[in-house]
């Protein structure tokens, strides 16, 4: 909850100070009379407010409510890329007429997210493939992600050489 006491300097004439404070405490029914014949000089007074700050497109006070709290976005469960891959080169070979484009609007995937599964069921080994296909833990699956397995290759050429 974001709550905030601040201490805040008002000048209000006595009159004026009546008015907000009438309408903020008309839900209380507090006994708040208005005497203007004893003060007609603007008076200094100092309050004790606590508000209730919020900063979404603009900053937002409340005075008499706390913002009601936001409802926390729910993360995407991170997605299988291997399985993913598996399951993609399980349907290109069941169609091989197929194209990459024509794949992807039937799967509802981009093109490139095709080409790029299809170049890491190529890539990896497949008991690193079988070790992996069939993982939960959102910690691993979030480090197999599409980016990183063609990283994990085995390189064939020998070590500290690298082909570019």
């Amino acid at each position: 909850m974001n709550r905030k006491l601040a201490k805040t300097t008002l000048y209000f004439s006595y009159i004026c100070l009546y008015k907000i404070l009438a309408e903020k405490i008309k839900k209380e029914q507090w006994g708040l009379k208005q005497d203007a014949s004893r003060v007609s000089q603007p008076q200094t007074i100092q309050l004790l407010i606590t508000s209730y700050n919020r900063r979404k497109v603009r900053l937002e006070v409340s005075l008499d409510l706390p913002f009601p709290e936001d409802p926390r976005k729910r993360r995407k469960p991170p997605v299988n890329v291997i399985q993913q891959a598996l399951n993609i080169k399980a349907y290109m070979t069941m169609y091989p007429e197929e194209t990459y484009l024509s794949a992807a609007t039937k799967l509802n995937l981009h093109r490139k997210r095709i080409s790029k599964l299809m170049k890491i069921i190529d890539i990896l080994p497949p008991t690193f493939i079988e070790q992996y296909k069939d993982c939960d833990d959102p910690k691993v699956l979030h480090r197999l992600s599409v980016q990183q397995l063609p990283k994990l290759r085995p390189h064939p050429t020998p070590i500290g050489y690298h082909k570019s």
